[in-house]
């Protein structure tokens, strides 16, 4: 096995504890839709399939997860409440994800409509933009600063040898 291939199966080793903890994540929100932490480690779970899944190229659950990343960073941030539709679809993008890996590993294709028809439903979900306008108060929109950040990034020479992309 090469080195690349030593990396694309940790990936999807790691993947596989990640919607694991996902469904369990899942399952202590269906106990307590309050729970914060719950939402957090959801969301973390899928920026870090997300993520690493850039670095291999599985584009195409690079692409729904990021969806659905951005759909739960509305939750952490309270514009979308927890309920029992919500929990229901990200158990199925949690089971699409997992289509996805699995079809990748046996080199075979997924229904990619399935994957189209969640973030539909979960798009649904979210409350008109309006809405969400309303959600932070005049004064907090006066307080936002502007802030800037320099990021420098600074490879070791081998940075290619161990299937590491950059982009």
């Amino acid at each position: 096995m090469d080195e690349t291939s030593k990396y694309i199966e940790t990936y999807r080793q790691e993947a596989e504890e990640l919607l694991a903890d996902i469904e369990e994540n899942i399952l202590d929100l269906e106990e307590d839709p309050d729970n914060e932490e719950a939402i957090n480690r959801l969301f973390r779970s899928m920026h870090t399939i997300k993520g690493s899944g850039a670095m291999f190229g599985f584009d195409d659950i690079v692409g729904f997860t990021h969806h659905i990343e951005t759909f739960l960073d509305k939750v952490r941030d309270g514009i979308v409440p927890v309920t029992s539709e919500m929990i229901d679809l990200i158990l199925a993008s949690r089971d699409q994800i997992k289509m996805m890996l699995d079809a990748a590993d046996a080199d075979e294709t997924v229904d990619l409509e399935i994957s189209g028809r969640i973030i539909a439903a979960l798009e649904q979900l979210l409350p008109e933009r309006d809405e969400i306008k309303e959600a932070a108060s005049p004064e907090e929109e006066r307080n936002v600063e502007a802030i800037s950040y320099r990021i420098v990034f600074r490879p070791n020479s081998d940075i290619f040898s161990n299937g590491t992309d950059p982009a």
